[in-house]
């Protein structure tokens, strides 16, 4: 997609390196995949290289915001862990945003096989009124 997304990349305490935020934005870059209408990714790491925490907010225009979070020993570990829960529920929120209009998934067709009765014509009816 081209669509420009502001990626934000917080951090609480100590410092993330170039190569951190730089993969931190590859990741967010991603989710853009998996639903239409987000408007703003945030990522906020606590702590970068000693056991890192991760949080990542993903603002949907017309929704709710999405959250993550994750912790790990190693910062891309917990990155790419993150980021597959951030699609999963993306991929979730794009199927309700959907399937809004009723219980049915997509593509199902609702038959009804019970057989229609003739109608009945105007000399009929009328008929019908003038013998009672």
């Amino acid at each position: 997609m081209n669509q420009k997304v502001p990626i934000d990349i917080v951090n609480r305490h100590g410092h993330v390196s170039a190569k951190m935020q730089e993969y931190a934005e590859k990741k967010s870059e991603r989710l853009l995949r998996f639903h239409s209408r987000i408007s703003r990714i945030e990522v906020i790491v606590d702590g970068p290289h000693a056991a890192p925490e991760l949080e990542m907010i993903v603002h949907v225009d017309g929704g709710n915001s999405l959250i993550a979070k994750e912790s790990s020993d190693h910062f891309n570990t917990a990155m790419d862990q993150m980021t597959d829960k951030m699609e999963r529920q993306l991929v979730k929120a794009n199927q309700k945003r959907k399937q809004h209009k009723g219980d049915k998934p997509l593509g199902e067709v609702i038959v009804d096989n019970t057989p229609i009765p003739p109608e009945e014509s105007f000399d009929d009816a009328l008929r019908k009124k003038l013998d009672s």
